[in-house]
């Protein structure tokens, strides 16, 4: 089945960041920066990675009317990865510039600006619990406290670009994907380097936990998903299909349902036999990154192609 994402009965369904490529992309549950929740989650909040010269934003959107709420300028270089923190109070945005910036989100001034990576910062999460919050750079990721914003830990091992991170949902561990072609598993006890995924055999791009934490799932340039066993680190399946590098990855908050994004589409699997469902068609560059509404009811995906695309539940 192919799904259309104009189909989608939304007040808006395009959302067009005009001056910008969606390669961020976060939802949060909570209403800091919005005169009433909504279902979907309130703020959703794309940020730019490929824009036009001197265009160094992320744009804040509200989900009740698809709305622009807000745009968000202090990097000097193109804005690549935001998160929000679990109590939805902050969001952090991590640039080309080497930085990282933390936002209020009741009146999105600009609260802190944390340095110390060497190079473009790639991507960043923050732990379930809110206490800490993780940022990915070359050959390493910086681990920062929430509290006071000091840096705590810096995790080294790998040995090429980190590309992403995720936080299991029990806080015991996170993983880290890297251009070597593996993920790490690292102890947030002591910040030890547990374990070593390996199989992949290019560029390992995303990963996500299932949310009961049992299966953890990374994504590649060579085309292919694995799915991983989180209790023994095993491989359990690699889903195929997709005919491009495969850019990100989420589960949906019931866990019944996994996205995975690639050039011009994203794929729904089913994770109980990890059956592909549905392709979602419409985007005409690389789909970028995905994410759904707290609630399960949405899924929104960032493209190439300079928009971002809202997907209703009936469609995955």
């Amino acid at each position: 089945m192919v799904c259309d994402a104009q189909a989608v009965e939304q007040p808006c369904p395009r959302v067009d960041a005009k001056c910008s490529t969606g390669v961020g992309l976060a939802l949060s549950a909570h209403c800091q920066g919005a005169s009433r929740p909504h279902r979907l989650g309130t703020i959703m909040c794309v940020c730019a990675g490929r824009q036009h010269p001197g265009h160094h934003l992320g744009c804040v959107w509200c989900t009740r009317d698809w709305s622009h709420l807000h745009t968000l300028s202090g990097h000097t270089e193109c804005v690549w990865s935001c998160a929000f923190a679990p109590d939805g109070s902050t969001l952090v945005t991590t640039s080309v510039d080497m930085s990282v910036r933390v936002w209020c989100t009741r009146d999105w001034s600009h609260l802190h600006t944390l340095t110390g990576h060497t190079d473009l910062v790639t991507s960043c999460v923050f732990a379930p619990d809110g206490n800490t919050l993780v940022t990915t750079s070359y050959t390493t990721a910086r681990v920062w406290c929430t509290r006071d914003w000091s840096h705590l830990h810096t995790l080294t091992g790998h040995t090429d670009c980190v590309r992403s991170c995720a936080f299991a949902p029990d806080c015991s561990t996170l993983v880290t994907t890297s251009g070597d072609n593996t993920a790490r598993v690292w102890c947030t006890r002591d910040w030890s380097h547990l374990h070593t995924l390996s199989g992949h055999t290019e560029c390992v791009m995303s990963c996500a936990f299932a949310p009961d934490g049992s299966t953890l799932v990374t994504t590649s340039v060579d085309n292919t998903v694995r799915v991983w066993c989180t209790r023994d680190r095993s491989h359990l399946h690699t889903l195929t299909g997709h005919t491009d590098l495969v850019t990100s990855c989420v589960f949906a908050p019931d866990g019944n349902t996994l996205v995975t994004t690639s050039h011009n589409t994203a794929r729904v699997w089913c994770t109980r036999d990890w059956f592909h469902l549905h392709t979602c068609t419409g985007h005409t560059s690389f789909v970028l990154s995905c994410a759904f509404a707290p609630n399960g009811s949405t899924l929104v995906t960032t493209s190439d192609d300079r928009t971002s695309r809202v997907w209703s539940d009936d469609q995955l």
